[in-house]
């Protein structure tokens, strides 16, 4: 994930919000954070509320891959909610 860019990080991202700080949650995340990889999961989640996501729209799709990426690096949380998720 090193060299994540906002293209692959999913729609919207880059666009609403504070960039700086998802240009670090981005970097983070590239560099194998799990904790980031979950953050940025969330963002995409439908279940998080429009106003604390740092992305305009869900996309299940990248919340799923997000949520995949952190629970391969470990985040427990991330692998209860990816059960969670719809097919």
């Amino acid at each position: 994930m090193a060299g994540l860019c906002a293209a692959r990080a999913g729609p919207g991202w880059g666009r609403a919000g504070d960039v700086s700080v998802r240009a670090d949650v981005r970097e983070r995340a590239g560099g194998g954070d799990g904790e980031a990889a979950l953050e940025i999961a969330r963002a995409y989640d439908p279940d998080t509320p429009r106003q604390d996501a740092l992305v305009p729209e869900a996309n299940l799709a990248f919340a799923r891959l997000w949520y995949r990426k952190a629970a391969d690096l470990g985040v427990t949380e991330a692998s209860s909610r990816l059960a969670e998720l719809p097919e």
